[in-house]
């Protein structure tokens, strides 16, 4: 019975994973071309660098916020905001909006990672199987890597970059619920 339940809870954490990494590759590998159409090259760099510099202050107080509030709850809720960022962009024209949404969207993803592989963390109890959940954790985020280019180049080409923040959003959806 404990097994069972641990190989169910493994599994909704392999779904949740290659929802979270479908969802980040998607928007990965187009960010800084979709940005340029409203930034110069230089303020797209300095977008990245405030995502970055708030994924750190993130980290630094993720731990105070999941012993406050909880692992799930924190996801959960970062999860919510990265949908509603996702969709703002794909929503937006106001450049104004799509700096402020893309921050939102460079910064959480490494949040979500933590609080997933927390999850992940908590359900492996023996270190018989660490190795082997572990690796197929990682396995199917890297999978997500490789196939999404493909994806998204074949999306971008029939319709808008726009459609991919769309659809990055529909997966935050799944994600949220899996979660």
């Amino acid at each position: 019975m404990m097994k069972q339940r641990l190989t169910r809870r493994v599994t909704w954490i392999y779904a949740a994973a290659l929802f979270l990494s479908l969802h980040y590759a998607f928007t990965v590998y187009i960010n800084s071309n979709f940005l340029v159409q409203y930034f110069s090259q230089s303020e797209v760099s300095l977008l990245y660098t405030i995502g970055s510099a708030i994924t750190i202050i993130f980290f630094i107080a993720s731990p105070s916020l999941v012993r406050k509030f909880g692992n799930g709850r924190v996801l959960l809720t970062a999860i919510f905001l990265e949908a509603t960022a996702l969709f703002g962009i794909y929503m937006s024209q106001n450049s104004t909006a799509i700096a402020t949404f893309f921050i939102c969207i460079q910064a959480l993803p490494p949040l979500l990672l933590f609080g997933l592989d927390v999850f992940l963390e908590d359900t492996l109890r023996s270190e018989k199987t660490t190795g082997r959940v572990r690796s197929m954790y990682l396995t199917i985020i890297n999978f997500a890597f490789l196939l999404s280019p493909l994806i998204v180049g074949s999306i971008v080409q029939n319709y808008s970059y726009k459609v991919i923040y769309l659809i990055a959003a529909g997966f935050c959806f799944f994600l949220f619920f899996v979660v």
